[in-house]
């Protein structure tokens, strides 16, 4: 069995040597693992075959109480440059830093606005999301870490706002053309994520256990679950709670992915309309999307499948 995060203690009081990678600060507290995970959990596969022959990698998830910034110091840099995703998704670079001094420079003093979208570090943690954490996301911020980044790379921070319908930080900034701005921002409370950072170190054992306990017991009463989400989010929640056996295919609404298969996993992803021919009892929603709407077409539908958020 693969193991996941209960089998492991509270790692809060562990450091590890290598240095932050936005600060340079030394001895990062890890507190967060999962072990074999797919590398390119993002991508979606023709044959079950190919999907089974994605690499593994481990995600231990460390805390800098400097800067707060969060990595995976076990992401490997040989998978950067293969991943899905375009070079400025911050979040799927293991050197935000280099990354977003680089882009500083091809801009120049351009006077425009520019908008850049991370995902919520802080909510994802306060609302234990654990499903949100996967290999290809190496890189996590919250305010107290991306506002002090992007003024270091020489932008003037506009805005900062929360989506909550997508879990998002939006940031407003432009190239400065003087020393940056250091005014603080509302959401740039480092003891708030710290403090975040700490109670879901504690807690997060527990809150796996709860959602193993409850598939196991919609499993041993003979019902179906499958899941509604994204290859990224559909994986890591059942590679995390090693649900792979209790799960027997995935509904995307993206058409693109249909037909296709998870990678690490083999399981086929399917169409909303695929539900008549193959009803479940229950199906778990990991996209942050609005569960009464997928419950309303299921009920047009017909079905009687029970509609829950992985919350």
């Amino acid at each position: 069995m693969r193991p996941s995060v209960k089998n492991h203690p509270s790692r809060s009081d562990l450091l590890v040597k290598t240095g932050c990678p936005t600060c340079g600060s030394e001895g990062l507290s890890v507190f967060y693992m999962v072990n074999d995970v797919p590398a390119f959990s993002g991508a979606a596969l023709s044959t079950p075959e190919e999907a089974l022959q994605i690499p593994h990698g481990d995600i231990i998830l460390c805390f800098c109480e400097v800067c707060t910034f969060i990595t995976n110091t076990a992401f490997h840099p040989i998978f950067e440059n293969q991943l899905p995703a375009p070079p400025l998704y911050l979040e799927r670079t293991s050197n935000p830093s280099e990354v977003l001094s680089a882009f500083r420079k091809t801009v120049g003093d351009r006077k425009e606005p520019l908008l850049f979208e991370v995902p919520d570090t802080e909510r994802i943690l306060r609302e234990f999301r654990f499903w949100e954490i996967f290999y290809d996301r190496c890189s996590y911020f919250s305010a107290g870490s991306l506002l002090p980044l992007f003024r270091e790379s020489g932008f003037d921070i506009l805005d900062l706002r929360r989506r909550p319908e997508d879990l998002s930080l939006v940031l407003e900034a432009r190239p400065s053309t003087g020393d940056p701005s250091e005014r603080p921002h509302a959401f740039e409370d480092s003891q708030a994520i710290a403090e975040t950072v700490r109670h879901f170190s504690e807690s997060i054992g527990e809150i796996l256990e709860l959602h193993e306990r409850r598939t196991a017991q919609m499993v041993s009463r003979g019902e179906k679950i499958v899941l509604w989400g994204s290859p990224l989010r559909t994986v890591s929640f059942m590679t995390t709670l090693s649900a792979e056996a209790s799960i027997p295919y995935v509904v995307s609404p993206d058409s693109s992915l249909w037909g296709k298969f998870l990678p690490g996993l083999g399981k086929e992803i399917r169409s909303p309309q695929s539900l008549k021919q193959d009803p479940p009892d229950w199906m778990i929603v990991v996209d942050p999307v609005a569960q009464g709407e997928i419950s309303n077409l299921v009920s047009e539908m017909g079905l009687s499948t029970q509609v829950t958020p992985a919350v």
